[in-house]
């Protein structure tokens, strides 16, 4: 299958992730999973990344300082992200007072990370993954099975680091 080719979808609903989702087979009409390379390949609506919560961390904390000698945002850019451009009710879903950046959520007291100046994003079933600049923090949760709503789990996480600070 060739990057950006669609994915055929078909079939009945399956749980993927905690949610549901559209069954995909590939071009040899054999299903895949949410997380295989033709599944990521597919269009989707939204962006959406596929990580273990390492990776992540990884992704977050080069976006603050060099990791392996690569730094993915300048010092411009961090502080661009971290000024709030968009927030109040969005067009779908409920009000949860969260802020946005430039492609970031920002801290805000629905999603606090450890405080003012964190940016970063939260995800279904209540993962979240951020980045601090002045600590220099890089943080990932992720979970396999969702929580609750309210799913507290990484925000609990995200208080144990602030503590700890």
């Amino acid at each position: 299958m060739d990057e950006g080719e669609d994915v055929p979808r078909g079939g009945p609903t399956r749980r993927c992730g905690g949610r549901s989702a559209d069954r995909r087979e590939d071009a040899d009409g054999e299903i895949v999973g949410c997380s295989s390379p033709a599944s990521s390949l597919s269009r989707t609506p939204s962006p959406t990344i596929s990580a273990t919560a390492a990776t992540q961390r990884r992704l977050y904390a080069a976006t603050v300082g060099e990791v392996d000698g690569v730094r993915l945002l300048d010092p411009d850019s961090v502080r661009d992200a971290l000024v709030v451009r968009s927030e109040g009710r969005p067009f779908v879903g409920p009000d949860t007072g969260s802020g946005w950046g430039t492609g970031f959520m920002t801290s805000s007291t629905h999603r606090p990370m450890i405080g003012p100046g964190s940016f970063g994003h939260g995800g279904l079933g209540g993962c979240l993954g951020f980045a601090h600049p002045e600590s220099e923090i890089a943080f990932a949760y992720q979970t396999a099975q969702p929580g609750g709503l309210p799913d507290d789990r990484a925000d609990a996480l995200s208080r144990a680091l602030r503590a700890c600070l």
